[in-house]
């Protein structure tokens, strides 16, 4: 018989340039599959003011296309707002 499939991660979430302090977030990846989803949950929960976020993992960016599959429990997510630039200036950071 196959272990059951736990579809619930518990992330930490630290926020770099908001005054938030840090928080656990219990992730569903059934209703939370991508990134860019987890982004709306957490400007919607944490930040109050809709505004293009970018999350790290171990010093990298995790593209907005990117499944939540790709985060484990007890990782450490940063939560970054983006300042206005261009699509290209982005890819070069």
């Amino acid at each position: 018989m196959a272990a059951p499939i736990n579809f619930h991660v518990r992330v930490k979430i630290f926020f770099e340039n908001f005054a938030v302090q840090p928080t656990w977030l219990l992730l569903d990846q059934k209703d939370t599959r991508t990134i860019k989803k987890l982004c709306k949950i957490i400007y919607k929960n944490f930040i109050g003011e809709k505004t293009h976020l970018e999350l790290y993992l171990e010093n990298c960016r995790i593209p907005q296309w990117e499944s939540t599959r790709i985060l484990h429990d007890n990782d450490i997510i940063f939560v970054r707002a983006l300042e206005k630039r261009t699509q290209n200036e982005r890819l070069m950071h």
